[in-house]
């Protein structure tokens, strides 16, 4: 009877640990900044919307989407980024920039800038690239032409344009490969850093139908440390409806 009294003991024992192990990795997975009430909640996008186009100088924290656009002749002040990749962004994007890969680096990721600042005339080539690819394996122009948008934007819809914008890859990865496990990692770090440096995910994952896109896990804007931390904190990236388009209306005038 002893053993049989032990064995119990070590089996009670054993369910004990695997509870607690459950447990530890059901709170990890699902840790979240605490929401009270989402105040950036992004609309769901309306088939019929009117196109208002900037007019501002500096387009910094304008909420360009589907129905907010740039002007064509719209140039931010530019600077090279310096870091792996090129391209150029303005001024305060890149020393935000500079330390995120600074960290990312220190953690032994290897990112590289796929794309920074495009013109209205590169998005413009950029959207007729994706467009012709879509048309080679539907041939119908319509239906090629609403699968595109569905990734890419018109010219002057582009956060591009604002030069505060970048796509960020592993160094040695296809770019936008969602299978590589390496740039999965990488952009698990910039969902859960980014922020730390003024940088949004413009594009979360579930919220095609209210930013207008697929989830884009590659594609950071910086909007300001405040700001991001603000958004953040709003669960935007756990489904939450918040986005970085409804809290710059909110904030910029």
């Amino acid at each position: 009877m002893r053993w049989l009294n032990l064995l119990k003991r070590v089996l009670l024992s054993l369910v004990l640990l695997i509870l607690l192990g459950f447990i530890y990795v059901l709170f990890m997975r699902t840790r979240r900044p605490v929401v009270n009430s989402i105040l950036y909640m992004c609309p769901i996008i309306g088939q019929l919307a009117s196109t208002e186009t900037a007019n501002c100088v500096d387009c910094m924290f304008y909420p360009v989407d589907k129905t907010h656009r740039l002007a064509a002749t719209y140039v931010p002040s530019l600077v090279p980024t310096n870091l792996p990749g090129g391209g150029s962004v303005t001024l305060l994007t890149r020393a935000a920039l500079e330390k995120l890969f600074a960290d990312a680096t220190r953690r032994g990721f290897s990112p590289v800038i796929t794309s920074a600042y495009r013109s209205y005339a590169d998005q413009e080539r950029v959207f007729r690239s994706w467009f012709a690819q879509e048309l080679s394996q539907t041939f119908n122009p319509l239906q090629a032409f609403l699968n595109t948008l569905r990734y890419s934007a018109l010219p002057g819809h582009s956060e591009h344009q604002l030069g505060t914008a970048v796509d960020i890859n592993c160094r040695t990865c296809i770019p936008f490969d969602r299978e590589d496990i390496r740039n999965i990692a990488l952009w698990q770090f910039l969902e859960q850093n980014a922020h730390k440096y003024g940088f949004v995910i413009s594009y979360p994952p579930d919220a095609e139908n209210r930013t207008g896109y697929l989830y884009e896990p590659w594609h950071l804007r910086f909007i300001g440390l405040d700001y991001a931390e603000q958004l953040y904190e709003q669960a935007y990236l756990q489904g939450s409806g918040a986005c970085a388009l409804s809290l710059l209306r909110a904030k910029v005038p």
